[in-house]
């Protein structure tokens, strides 16, 4: 046997018949029979051939996804389910640090410190990310929940996550987080 009918019938066959089952898949009610051609070839078909073998096609496996429920009078606004009127206020149950750790101890000798701000649920259409380090704002109305802060001094400092409208009013605030930044000394050599 060839190279090239060996390579026809590892990838080619397979393929050829994967491709017929899945046309005979969508006609329920159409037979599907399997015969060898003059060349030795497996062929699947819908046409009964002498020495025909006919395949039983097991039914397609589906999911229907069941329709969501209604939230009962009087369920609490949080609840995945409850629908919020256009305009209703944002609770976020979760606006936190997530990196640095609290009391954490970071080497960066260039001084930038990467903060990452997690929420639930996530930032809405109109809301923005203000980060404070040490109570001023060093990151203002950005979208991302991963930021860095340039430029930061060797030391004790605090980092503190604000979520603001467009018009800087509040929804909600993380607790302020410590940790200390080491860097390289300025009165060394290397």
């Amino acid at each position: 046997m060839s190279l090239t009918n060996r390579v026809v019938q590892r990838l080619l066959l397979p393929l050829a018949m994967s491709t017929a089952l899945c046309v005979a898949m969508p006609s329920a009610a159409a037979p599907v029979y399997r015969t060898t051609d003059a060349a030795g070839n497996t062929v699947f078909t819908d046409r009964p051939k002498q020495g025909a073998e006919k395949i039983e096609v097991r039914e397609v496996q589906t999911y229907s996804t069941p329709a969501p429920k209604s939230a009962p009078a009087g369920a609490d606004s949080t609840s995945p389910q409850a629908e919020k009127p256009p305009g209703a206020p944002v609770r976020y149950k979760v606006i936190r640090i997530a990196s640095p750790r609290d009391s954490a101890s970071l080497r960066s000798n260039d001084g930038t410190v990467l903060v990452g701000v997690q929420l639930d649920p996530p930032l809405q259409d109109g809301h923005k990310l203000n980060v404070l380090l040490d109570g001023s704002i060093r990151v203002s109305n950005t979208l991302n929940t991963a930021v860095s802060i340039p430029n930061v001094t060797r030391g004790a400092h605090t980092v503190q996550a604000i979520v603001v409208d467009e018009k800087g009013a509040r929804f909600g605030s993380s607790q302020p987080v410590s940790f200390h930044l080491q860097r390289q000394s300025v009165a060394r050599a290397n």
